[in-house]
């Protein structure tokens, strides 16, 4: 007997009522967000939308008077790494070639920088972040000419955090000052862990802790505010005891925080490389969480940090004593609750309450196809922000709900609780 087909309509009133289910639900799994989010949006995604079009959206939202508070973050992604770390997902590729990014520099950082410029005059971004891929693997020249046009040409609050990924391989001097200057307040290095044997593992193995040090010496020299350091858990071959090791001797550098991660979305390549499948490999890493929980909490005091963030299994954030926090405790918030805009290839920028869009690896052209784009509903934009609430603090802030959304909760999505709780769930 044949199967009948499921029509567009069908399948799109199913992804609604299983992405509003999560919401109401609060499950916790791994990618509960990323899983929402695709649910929401993902099967109206229309490829192929020029820049011209997202450029009338952004010129449609900026003219709304209820959004000119909302929270504007300014995003630049460099798709260019020296080789790719086998547990990475990121959208970047393998290249050592100056050309190549001197060629990006002036598209990314010039032609797109021209073309949404003036759409923002008048507008202060409440965050500049900067990431990759491996921005530090540009010359000083060629990052000043990626970097100085959005600094130019954007204006930013007087206490925005300025925000750049650097690796310590591909430190110097001159480009952790060069960065200064341009405005960035706050540098985070990419270290993942100090245990050489890991670092070889997922081919990493160019890196060593003298360059960290070194890199890390480097940005105190120049006066940077706030300098990160990120580590990884749970890459096979790392005990928690190496892990903990790993975080002393990177703490004894001093950096004002620490950031420990997951392995966010492993890579095909690298569960060949570790001869497992993904459910095997969470197994594995759940198993060593127990032991972790417990044990990193006491020894960052013992080393003098302070928990400021703590997503199960999946992040935690370290601060020392000395540094206040102002700026950056929750410098992710300003972009979950606004809008961002993003540049570059493989950028993602978000639209509040209008939509989502992703930038395509192609040369920048007002009026050719440069985008992925969905358009988004009001109740889509509240079920991302549901999401984000269950998932980093197990609670809903219903006053902020209503002050982002003008509505309560328990009123917008009135008929979907009435249907979990006819069904058992809630």
């Amino acid at each position: 007997m044949r199967e009948r087909a499921i029509s567009p309509e069908d399948l799109s009133r199913i992804k609604r009522w299983l992405a509003e289910a999560v919401v109401q639900s609060g499950l916790d799994y791994r990618n509960d967000l990323m899983t929402t989010e695709a649910l929401l949006s993902d099967f109206r995604y229309k490829a192929g939308v020029p820049a011209l079009a997202v450029k009338e959206i952004w010129k449609n939202f900026l003219g709304i008077k209820e959004f000119r508070r909302k929270p504007l973050t300014l995003y630049m992604h460099f798709p260019y790494c020296r080789s790719r770390c086998l547990y990475c997902f990121m959208s970047s590729q393998q290249s050592r070639q100056s050309q190549e990014f001197r060629s990006y520099a002036e598209e990314s950082g010039q032609d797109e920088v021209d073309f949404y410029a003036p759409l923002f005059e008048g507008r202060f971004f409440d965050l500049w972040r900067v990431g990759g891929g491996t921005p530090s693997i540009m010359d000083a020249q060629d990052l000043r000419a990626w970097l100085e046009p959005a600094s130019r040409r954007f204006s930013f609050k007087k206490d925005a955090l300025r925000s750049i990924e650097f690796n310590p391989a591909s430190t110097d001097l001159k480009k952790v000052d060069l960065v200064k200057s341009l405005g960035f307040n706050r540098i985070s290095f990419g270290v993942q862990t100090l245990n050489m044997d890991v670092l070889r593992a997922v081919n990493r193995g160019y890196q060593d802790e003298m360059m960290v040090r070194r890199s890390l010496a480097w940005a105190r020299e120049v006066g940077f505010p706030l300098i990160n350091t990120d580590l990884i858990f749970g890459l096979v071959g790392e005990s928690v005891m190496s892990f903990l090791d790993s975080f002393r001797r990177v703490a004894e550098m001093r950096p004002t925080s620490i950031c420990v991660y997951s392995p966010p979305e492993l890579s095909q390549t690298y569960l060949r490389a570790i001869k497992m499948g993904a459910d095997e490999y969470l197994r594995y890493y759940e198993a060593l969480l127990p032991e972790l929980e417990d044990k990193l909490p006491r020894l960052a005091k013992q080393t003098g940090y302070r928990v400021v963030d703590f997503l199960h299994g999946r992040t935690w954030g370290f601060v020392s004593p000395e540094h206040s926090m102002s700026n950056d405790e929750h410098w992710g918030d300003a972009s979950d609750r606004g809008s961002i805009l993003g540049l570059g290839w493989h950028s993602r920028s978000h639209i509040f309450g209008r939509a989502l869009y992703t930038r395509l690896a192609v040369p920048f052209g007002a009026a050719q196809p440069q985008y992925l784009c969905a358009i988004l509903t009001t109740k889509e934009e509240m079920c991302r922000r549901i999401i984000r609430q269950l998932q980093r603090y197990s609670r809903l802030d219903y006053a902020g709900f209503r002050g982002m959304f003008g509505r309560d909760i328990r009123e917008a999505f009135a008929l979907e609780i009435g249907i979990l709780r006819a069904a058992g769930m809630i």
